[in-house]
């Protein structure tokens, strides 16, 4: 997940450079490109961190049920389990750099924040319903399926206030 997100910083830096190179040849002014500034690393955001935490513990399911061979692990609701956890917390923190682009004053953070907002909903109901319907069908971990479930039901509130 750090190795994305650092991928997603260089792919911001280089697409800058090419903005501002294609600015410089046609002739256009923009003196407050330099003024643009990098959002905090993920870590510095408390809603990263629990975000991470949520997923950490998805995964450690995941890791208890492959090494037991349980059969739910291969269903296409613990793919999406898989899949869209790691996909919120990367969308938590492209959304809480929008909001900090747009509180600092970056017009750059508008542009993505509605989009940003429609994605994660999206991945909170692919999890929520992957979720349900592994509880139902799994009585070893039903219990820490459930926890799962709760502690995304709190993080949505949060999430979606961003």
């Amino acid at each position: 997940m750090e190795s994305v997100l650092q991928d997603v910083g260089q792919n911001f830096k280089e697409t800058l450079k090419m903005i501002k190179e294609d600015v410089e040849r046609m002739g256009i002014d923009i003196t407050n490109v330099e003024d643009i500034q990098e959002p905090p690393k993920p870590e510095e955001f408390p809603l990263y961190k629990e975000v991470g935490k949520w997923n950490k513990e998805v995964l450690k399911i995941g890791d208890g049920a492959e090494l037991s061979g349980s059969w739910w692990i291969h269903t296409e609701a613990a793919a999406d389990l898989f899949w869209y956890s790691r996909t919120l917390l990367a969308k938590t923190y492209r959304q809480l750099c929008n909001k900090w682009h747009i509180e600092n004053g970056d017009d750059y953070g508008k542009f993505d924040h509605k989009y940003t907002g429609y994605v994660l909903k999206e991945c909170l109901a692919i999890l929520k319903k992957s979720l349900r319907e592994l509880i139902a069908s799994n009585q070893s971990q039903r219990k820490e399926l459930n926890s799962i479930l709760s502690e995304l039901f709190k993080l949505e509130k949060q999430i979606t206030k961003i």
